[in-house]
């Protein structure tokens, strides 16, 4: 028994883990896009500004 009650905690570890990964990645590539996004309205607005 207690060597299921182990291996259940282990796994358990494990998914958490790998969910608290996926999560994170998704937040950071979330973050990314915003970043990226507000990167080109900046480049935009100095393009908008400045007479080509």
């Amino acid at each position: 028994m207690h060597g299921l009650d182990l291996g259940f905690v282990e796994v358990l570890l494990i998914c958490a883990t790998e969910y608290w990964i996926i999560n994170v990645k998704r937040f950071s590539y979330k973050l990314c896009g915003f970043y990226l996004q507000f990167l080109t309205f900046l480049t935009r607005m100095e393009m908008g500004n400045t007479p080509l």
